[in-house]
């Protein structure tokens, strides 16, 4: 295999959610870059020849190999110039002497050599002959790639991709972004060729996690590793994709087969170390990071301020332990090794942050503000790292959830929409497509989201929930239950999933298994007042009145604007002969939600008629006459 070292850069920012100082070590360059030293190219090493239309030509060609692979680079590209000099449709001469450049760190020339040869090949096998295989002029003399084509596609794809790590280095987002889709592209081609180039997939996969498309990029690393089983480089690289999805005890584990694969590999024990502390594991943390600097002392200035880290915080599980003396000696550690080379890292990290951990960290903001369900403050943070980066699929995809959260199934579909087209297998965009689908009542769409976020996600117990809704909106109780089943096998604490299998039992008029889900769900989530409403609701259907009320008042004590909750509690009123208090309820849960109207008139119109009566009966004939009116209005028939 055939690989270029190129420089370490830092760009993914979900590690430093958890530890600031996290940067530098996750963000390592895809497959081309910060490799495995045991399957990084030395300076000698080329791809060798597999076919060719006519012969690969003279001596100066088989000389300047020779040059390439002793590692001559700047005397291989004279006998490689002079091979085209004498023959412009050299294919070979043209791929190798891009190889030469590169290794050179002429990333330019690489690129127009590496051009060149792929455009010469598609005129090659325009005019060849495909019953004798004879060339038309003006390449009788051609030299073809034949089966070297995806290779150079790779080594372009390569350059694409370093070109894009620098621009992202700088600032330039939308250049790295522009650079990295090349590389995309010429991976993409390099993988139709049907040659099974397991470095073409792990070389995608990491660009697609540089950016921001983490599923596509684990299920390409999946299928580099799988093709190639010794490849440090695919385990370590899926690894911090683990890392980006936060599956710390994933990227351990693949991170633990890359060094087991190349002991000497230093970046996959810098991911190791920031996986260990993202689990809490500071002790392993920093022995990962000192291996790493031992394993590679360059790295030592990228390491340092987390190695820091990781010792500060476990002196302080010392210290809690009573080994105040450990403590204080990994804390002292701590601090020399800050002031001796990490401080000046860290306070440019403060002081001087690049605009791509700017984007990291308003993402990380708006995921925090989400959790705790400030849904106008996510927006305003997902929105500004839109603003910074229009491409990020994470964040259109956050936002869209937000604006479900909100209630404006609409707008977050448009979000939704955008995330799905920048990474068609983000998972967690068809989840909250779906979701706002059915708040839509577009039952079909919401399913058709939510069966391909299974697809994608066999274990994700999110999109069983609400594909699970989705049936019940169609009435089809048993796949309703089926799915709300698997997703409280998969999630046991799921209060969502009870709460949710709940109300299948009880519009299917199971009301005893109702009850029970519904118990769990509260017990589970004691706010929920959507899960005591529907509690409330099926004692209503029992007849247990006053079982009704207490869980109704409940519901609206903890969410005043809930509007069912006014609509179940005024039902209660009506058969408990509260007609004052029905008309109230009802009357503001059509208020709160005019969706409710068709589920809630018939009941206003009934506690008119009774209250009409009831007026009547008094000889209050003026009042009692009104509320005829009023229940006519509701209900035509009930007059």
């Amino acid at each position: 295999m055939h690989k270029t070292t190129s420089p370490r850069s830092c760009t993914n920012g979900k590690c430093r959610f958890l530890v600031p100082v996290m940067l530098g070590v996750l963000g390592l360059a895809g497959c081309g870059g910060g490799e495995s030293p045991q399957h990084a190219a030395s300076s000698n090493e080329v791809n060798a020849p597999s076919r060719t239309i006519r012969p690969e030509g003279n001596d100066a060609y088989t000389e300047a190999l020779k040059r390439l692979e002793k590692g001559g680079f700047s005397a291989a590209i004279a006998g490689f110039s002079q091979v085209i000099e004498a023959n412009s449709n050299h294919a070979k001469a043209l791929y190798h002497r891009g190889t030469a450049y590169e290794q050179k760190g002429d990333l330019s020339s690489a690129l127009t050599d590496y051009t060149r040869a792929i455009d010469l090949e598609q005129r090659i096998l325009e005019t060849q002959d495909p019953s004798d295989g004879q060339l038309a002029a003006p390449y009788e003399e051609a030299v073809a790639l034949g089966s070297d084509l995806a290779s150079v596609y790779i080594r372009r794809g390569e350059i694409h991709r370093r070109q894009g790590a620098a621009y992202e280095r700088q600032d330039d987002l939308d250049r790295a972004h522009g650079e990295y889709d090349l590389a995309i592209h010429d991976f993409t081609q390099a993988i139709r060729l049907g040659t099974n180039h397991a470095e073409a997939y792990c070389s995608r996969g990491a660009v697609f996690l540089r950016k921001g498309m983490v599923t596509v990029a684990i299920a390409d690393l999946t299928e580099a590793s799988g093709l190639d089983p010794a490849s440090a480089e695919a385990f370590c690289q899926r690894g911090r994709a683990y890392m980006a999805s936060d599956d710390y005890c994933r990227a351990i584990e693949d991170c633990g087969q890359a060094v087991r694969l190349d002991p000497t590999y230093a970046a996959a024990y810098a991911v190791l170390g920031s996986a260990h502390f993202a689990r809490g594991d500071f002790a392993e943390s920093a022995s990962c990071f000192e291996e790493a600097i031992r394993r590679d002392s360059k790295m030592a200035a990228q390491i340092h301020p987390n190695l820091a880290h990781a010792w500060y915080k476990w002196s302080k599980v010392l210290q809690k332990a009573g080994r105040q003396a450990e403590a204080q000696r990994l804390a002292d550690k701590a601090r020399t090794l800050v002031d001796e080379g990490g401080q000046p890292y860290v306070r440019k990290l403060r002081e001087e942050p690049t605009r791509a951990s700017q984007r990291e960290d308003l993402f990380n903001r708006g995921l925090a503000h989400l959790e705790k369900r400030k849904f106008h403050l996510a927006v305003d943070r997902f929105t500004e790292a839109i603003d910074m980066d229009g491409r990020c699929a994470r964040a259109y995809c956050r936002r869209g959830q937000a604006f479900v959260e909100k209630g404006f199934p609409d707008t977050a579909i448009e979000d939704l929409d955008q995330a799905i087209r920048l990474d068609l297998d983000c998972a967690e965009a068809y989840c909250q497509r779906c979701r706002a689908h059915g708040m839509l009542f577009d039952f079909h769409r919401a399913l058709k989201d939510g069966t391909h976020a299974i697809q994608l996600r066999p274990e994700y117990a999110q999109a069983y929930i609400y594909r699970g809704v989705a049936y019940l909106g169609q009435r089809d109780f048993g796949r309703a239950i089926a799915d709300l089943s698997e997703a409280i096998r998969l999630e046991p604490e799921s209060a969502q999933a009870y709460a949710n299998r709940g109300l299948v039992y009880l519009r299917k008029g199971n009301l005893d298994q109702a009850i029970t889900d519904l118990n769990e769900a509260i017990q589970m989530e004691p706010e929920s007042a959507e899960a005591r409403a529907n509690r409330g609701l099926a004692h209503l259907k029992k007849g247990n009145l006053n079982r009704a009320i207490a869980d109704l008042d409940e519901a609206i004590q903890r969410e005043p604007r809930y509007a069912p909750a006014y609509a179940h509690r005024g039902l209660v009123h009506l058969e408990k002969y509260h007609l004052d208090e029905a008309i109230v309820d009802l009357t503001e849960a059509i208020r709160l939600d005019q969706r409710l109207s068709q589920q809630v008139r018939p009941g206003l119109a009934e506690a008119y008629r009774r209250r009409a009566i009831v007026r009547e009966r008094d000889g209050r004939h003026t009042e009692a006459r009104a509320d005829f009116e009023r229940a006519q209005k509701f209900r035509p028939d009930s007059a």
